[in-house]
């Protein structure tokens, strides 16, 4: 269970999603989001695997525990090695 006060709590939860795809972090339901460009896979997280909406204010997305969430896409290339896809 994610506790958004706690800065613990938040990476644990973050940890989970080590060598999950984002469908199988977040569901189904990310293919009908609706959201798109660059920030898009960082937005996804933010709505469906955390549970806020995505937004653009300066302060930390979980206020309480000081902590803003940052995200990177890797592909996964067929010799298994993940890279950050160039746009």
């Amino acid at each position: 269970m994610l506790d958004v006060t706690s800065a613990d709590s938040i990476i644990k939860f973050a940890n989970k999603l080590k060598g999950l795809t984002l469908k199988q972090a977040c569901g189904n339901e990310i293919e009908k989001h609706g959201y798109q460009g660059k920030g898009n896979f960082g937005q996804i997280l933010e709505k469906f695997y955390f549970g806020y909406e995505p937004n653009s204010e300066s302060q930390p997305d979980f206020k309480e525990a000081g902590i803003e969430l940052k995200s990177s896409p890797l592909k996964i290339l067929r010799n298994g090695e993940c890279r950050y896809p160039k746009n």
